[in-house]
């Protein structure tokens, strides 16, 4: 290329010239561009016909369906759990009215306005019980089955806890054949559940599970998926329940509990695999009495107190409060929620169960749909995804609070769509956070706080809602916030850290990673991402 300006004998002006020579270096900077974005192509065409062509939809799907695993056991087991939820609690009311009332007086209830109100606190006491008995020899049971799965077993706690559930809604639907029976022993049949684990180990044991057979990479999407099914199973958990109550009264409905946890017994004894190698028979004894161990106890609170690289150790003790405060508030959700509407807006059992499938249908369509796209192709940071989730729980708790009117309530349901990024944002990090071997007790210990908060949380908010019934119905929604808020703060400070993974480490790496970096001081050469 020539400039006539530059080829003249005549000498060009000092702005002539820079004219000129700027119009040179723009003609090079398009001749790199072109080169670079020419490179760029010829190394994407290379790359793709590496990979060949992009697998059709039907053969994504097939890819997804190859991986299940674990998901339809703990579909069964929520719909089970799932499908008694509100009717058991109306169930405990009316069996607490009729300890204290005639048969008449409690099939219209509704008339009577003080003998109501007189039967939903003692039924919400009667539930308080419940909930201890099934929930305090669990907290026990997670810190001894913990450390023991990390080293011999992924699927013999999963068996154990899910058979207890079973016996447990064998008990209570054959109580339910009696009406006159005291109520408290719906209360005692809870300690079937207790002493097995019930839900706390089943879950936990399940994440541990996925855990093992996940890459980091993939591990939000994982979740997404688990928790889509957990979604699902809720809905048709509260659908099935609402509608045979509906029609037929509590007895089919306290009946179908205990089939869905046999269902998912057979599936986990027939399909899933266990990923740590057999037992063998004559360390059999030695593996059962390992189980009782108090080195359990010592080695799952050694987990969240050792020193780890970095602020690694701070960051896991944070996700504890995030998920502990989550827990709080889905428990508040379904110990308060029937008691509210029911005095609030004169809801039976079909209109909650309906709203609450409003409630889930979103959450679950958000969750499968979102979930992988941010994780997946907007690439966000774990912490990200929790902070959406949290936004959207304030959102949902704060108009609950104030609602006043059905529509309110309905709003505050879709405005919560997306609270169950929480809890996927709080697992792929912390399984980040801690060695493959480290996993059984980490979310052992993680379920049983995530238990005992929600144990303390719904006696706390049933006595508060007793408490404010006359003033403020929405009371503990409010308090549910606040409680809340801190957890958008910590999502924010974790998404300025980087979401490595440790799980691929050995011990020595560990050492030699926690030389190298001052304590409190991020951690980017710990590992090249793997993200």
């Amino acid at each position: 290329m020539s400039f006539t300006c530059l080829s003249r004998k005549t000498k060009p002006t000092v702005v002539e010239y820079s004219i000129c020579v700027t119009f040179v270096r723009l003609f090079r900077l398009r001749q790199a561009f072109i080169e670079y974005f020419s490179e760029s192509q010829r190394k994407h065409n290379a790359t793709m016909a590496e990979k060949g062509p992009r697998p059709s939809f039907g053969s994504r799907a097939m890819g997804v369906l190859r991986e299940v695993t674990v998901e339809p056991f703990i579909f069964f087991c929520l719909m089970g759990n799932t499908i008694r939820g509100v009717s058991f609690q109306s169930l405990l009311m009316d069996r607490a009215c009729r300890v204290k009332y005639t048969d008449d007086v409690c099939d219209n209830i509704e008339s009577y306005k003080d003998e109501q109100a007189q039967s939903t606190i003692y039924g919400n006491n009667l539930y308080t019980g419940w909930t201890l008995m099934g929930s305090l020899p669990s907290l026990i049971v997670a810190i001894f089955i913990g450390p023991w799965a990390d080293k011999y077993s992924r699927k013999y706690p999963i068996l154990i806890a899910v058979s207890g559930m079973f016996l447990e809604g064998l008990a209570s639907a054959m109580l339910t054949l009696f009406p006159h029976v005291t109520p408290w022993l719906f209360v005692v049949a809870a300690l079937f559940s207790g002493i097995t684990g019930g839900l706390m180990v089943t879950m936990s044991s399940c994440l541990s599970y996925l855990s093992d057979i996940t890459e980091p990479r993939s591990r939000p999407s994982r979740f997404a998926r688990l928790e889509f099914c957990s979604i699902l199973a809720m809905i048709l958990g509260g659908f099935l329940g609402g509608q045979l109550f509906r029609l037929y009264g509590y007895l089919p409905v306290m009946m179908l509990s205990p089939i869905s946890f046999a269902i998912a017994i057979a599936y986990a004894a027939i399909v899933i695999k266990d990923t740590k190698p057999k037992i063998e028979a004559g360390k059999r004894c030695e593996v059962i009495k390992d189980l009782f161990s108090l080195d359990n106890i010592k080695q799952s609170y050694q987990t969240f107190t050792k020193e780890r690289p970095g602020n690694m150790r701070l960051q896991m003790w944070l996700l504890v409060w995030v998920s502990c405060a989550q827990s709080l508030a889905e428990m508040g959700l379904l110990a308060v929620g029937f008691p509210f509407v029911r005095i609030m807006y004169q809801w039976g059992v079909t209109a909650f169960s309906n709203a609450n499938i409003v409630l889930t249908i979103s959450k679950a369509l958000c969750t499968v749909v979102l979930v992988p796209i941010f994780s997946t192709k907007l690439m966000l940071h774990e912490a990200a995804i929790g902070l959406i989730g949290v936004l959207a729980a304030l959102c949902q708790f704060t108009l609950m609070s104030v609602a006043f009117y059905e529509y309110i309530f309905y709003l505050a349901c879709i405005g919560g769509a997306l609270a169950n990024t929480v809890g996927i944002g709080i697992k792929s990090r912390i399984s980040k956070l801690v060695h493959k071997d480290e996993l059984g007790r980490t979310f052992s210990f993680l379920g049983m706080v995530e238990a005992l908060t929600p144990l303390f949380g719904t006696v706390l908010f049933l006595q508060i809602y007793n408490a404010s019934v006359n003033f403020f119905p929405g009371l503990p929604f409010a308090i549910t916030a606040v409680i809340l808020l801190p957890s958008a703060f910590i999502f924010l400070w974790m998404m300025s850290l980087p979401t490595v993974s440790q799980g691929t480490f050995g011990k020595d790496d560990e050492e030699t990673a926690r030389i190298n970096i001052k304590p409190g001081k991020n951690y980017e050469k710990l590992e090249d991402e793997k993200y």
